[in-house]
C-alpha cells in the first residue's frame, strides 16, 4: 500500500498536526504483519484525519480495520472513499466500542495490533518504529500526545507498565499509560478470550488480564499516538463511570484463578476505590460546609491509611479546603 496512491482528502483535516507521507526507511528492517483497528461511529468530523494518519505511514505490511457501528452521519462516504486501502471494514449496527474492537480482531491478520479511535490519530512513523521494537518483547508502550482542535496539549508517557501496578494504579503505583500508545501481541491476547461486560474499563481489565500473562514490556519515549480531547471523548468527564468499572472488574479478577496470588493486592485496590468514589461525593456536596467534609476526610483516611492515605486524597482534602469541592475549570 503506498503512500503516493491515497485519494485527495474530501475535507481540509481538522487538527493542528500535519499528515504527511511517511519519510522512506532503509532497507533490511524486518516488517512484521501489523494490524490497526479503528472502532467508529458518527465520528464523521474525525474520521478522514484518522483514517490518513494510519494509510500515509505507507507502511507495507498493514492491516487497517475500520468497524462503524452504522453511522448516519458522513462516515460511510469518508470510508467508501478509502475502502480500497483497507484490508476490511463494514458498516452495521453493533453494540459498542467493545464489540467493535472485537470485530476487528475477529478479522485481524497482524502478529500487532493496536485499535485508534475515530477521533484520534497515530503518530508520523509509528507502523516503522513497532516494526523496528516489537522482537523479543510482549508490549511496546510509548507515549501518547494530547491536542484538540487547535493545539498541541500534554503527553502522557508510559511507564512500570505491570500487571500488579496497573491494580495500584489509583494508589501510587507509579504507573503511567495511555491505550492508544500500547501495541500487545494478538495471538496471546486472543487466548485471554477477551469479552463484553464493560464500556469506560475495559481496556484497564484487558491489560491486567494480558501483562498478567504476558509480562515483558518495552517503554519507549516516541510519540506513538495522538489522543484528541472534544466535548465528546468518552475519556472526558466520565471518572465516577469509570470508578464503578473499576471496582467491578477488581471484584471479578479476586474470583478468577489466575489472579489468586494476587487476592489481597485486589483488596487492597478496591477499597481504595471505593474509597475514591467516597471523595466523589465529598467534592460535589457543596451545600455542606468545608470543614466538616475536610475532617471527615481526615478522620476516614485515618480509618484504613493503606488503602487512602493518597495523593488523591491529599489533593482532595486542600480542594474541598480552597474551593469548597471541586477546582474550577
Amino acid at each position: 500500500m503506498a503512500a503516493a496512491t491515497l485519494p485527495a482528502p474530501l475535507e481540509p483535516v481538522l487538527s493542528p498536526i500535519a499528515l504527511q507521507p511517511a519519510a522512506p526507511r532503509p532497507p533490511g528492517l524486518p516488517l512484521p504483519r501489523l494490524t490497526v483497528i479503528t472502532p467508529s461511529f458518527n465520528q464523521g468530523r474525525y474520521l478522514e484525519a484518522t483514517l490518513r494518519s494510519v494509510l500515509l505511514q505507507g507502511y507495507p505490511n498493514l492491516d487497517y480495520i475500520v468497524i462503524d457501528g452504522g453511522s448516519t452521519d458522513s462516515s460511510a462516504a469518508i470510508i467508501g472513499h478509502y475502502a480500497n486501502h483497507l484490508a476490511y471494514f463494514v458498516i452495521e449496527r453493533d453494540r459498542g466500542q467493545v464489540d467493535a474492537i472485537l470485530k476487528g480482531l475477529a478479522r485481524a491478520t497482524g502478529e500487532w495490533f493496536v485499535w485508534i479511535n475515530s477521533d484520534d490519530l497515530l503518530a508520523p512513523g509509528a507502523l516503522w518504529r513497532i516494526a523496528e521494537l516489537c522482537a523479543d518483547t510482549d508490549v511496546v508502550a510509548g507515549t501518547t500526545q494530547y491536542f484538540d482542535d487547535t493545539r498541541l496539549l500534554g503527553r502522557r508517557p508510559s511507564v512500570k507498565l505491570s500487571a500488579t501496578n496497573l491494580i495500584l494504579e489509583h494508589m501510587n503505583s507509579g504507573v503511567k499509560w495511555h491505550q492508544p500508545a500500547v501495541w500487545l501481541r494478538r495471538e496471546p491476547f486472543l487466548r485471554l478470550a477477551p469479552q463484553l461486560g464493560y464500556h469506560y474499563a475495559f481496556d484497564w481489565d484487558w491489560l491486567i488480564r494480558y501483562l498478567h500473562a504476558n509480562p515483558r514490556v518495552r517503554h519507549v519515549p516516541d510519540v506513538l499516538a495522538y489522543f484528541r480531547y472534544h466535548d465528546l471523548s468518552k475519556t472526558v468527564g466520565h471518572g465516577p463511570r469509570f470508578r464503578a468499572e473499576q471496582i467491578r472488574i477488581l471484584e471479578q479478577l479476586a474470583q478468577d484463578a489466575p489472579f489468586a496470588t494476587l487476592r489481597a493486592t485486589l483488596d487492597r485496590s478496591r477499597r481504595g476505590a471505593l474509597w475514591l468514589q467516597a471523595l466523589d461525593a465529598l467534592l460535589d456536596d457543596r451545600a455542606a460546609p468545608r470543614w466538616p467534609r475536610f475532617w471527615q476526610v481526615v478522620r476516614q483516611t485515618r480509618e484504613d491509611p493503606e488503602a487512602r492515605c493518597t495523593g488523591t486524597t491529599r489533593r482532595a482534602a486542600r480542594r474541598i479546603l480552597r474551593y469548597g469541592g471541586r477546582k474550577p475549570a
